[in-house]
């Protein structure tokens, strides 16, 4: 369709440019001008070496001609401009600590789930064996009371 169109439009521009040089602007020596002749021609003009000429002008007139060939559109479209985000999220951390590793690449999705930040852990750490420790001598101890309580101690 649009090939149809682009062929339209240039046999319109070429026939605009061929009535503009024939019609409305002769190119110089050539007689007459409008649709009707008027000019030195016909039975009583001088016409060219040659015998009285044709109707209209004594002169060969000029023409412009050109090749068309079919080539394809092009429909690129360059333009500047800037974008702005449809979601944008601001993320707080519950607690005040140093990142140590951050997971994420700006402008890529993230999955549900996923570790985006790791923060500095080890006092956590520390805390955490600290606490482990202290199940297992309780959990150690009721043991004990236990088989003291069996022995009736």
């Amino acid at each position: 369709m649009k090939r149809w169109i682009a062929l339209i439009l240039v046999a319109a521009v070429l026939g605009g440019i061929i009535y503009y040089n024939k019609v409305l602007h002769p190119a110089p020596g050539a007689a007459g001008g409008g649709p009707g002749g008027g000019g030195k021609g016909g039975a009583e003009g001088k016409g060219g070496p040659g015998g009285k000429g044709a109707p209209g002008g004594g002169a060969p007139a000029s023409v412009n001609g050109f090749v068309v060939i079919s080539q394809p559109l092009r429909e690129d479209i360059v333009s500047g401009g800037s974008l702005l985000a449809a979601e944008q999220v601001d993320i707080y951390p519950e607690i005040s600590a140093r990142i140590t590793q951050l997971n994420i690449q700006e402008g890529h999705s993230v999955a549900k789930g996923a570790l985006l930040v790791k923060l500095f852990d080890a006092d956590l750490k520390a805390q955490l064996l600290k606490l482990q420790a202290q199940a297992d001598n309780a959990q150690r101890t009721e043991e004990r009371n236990k088989q003291l309580l069996a022995r009736g101690g």
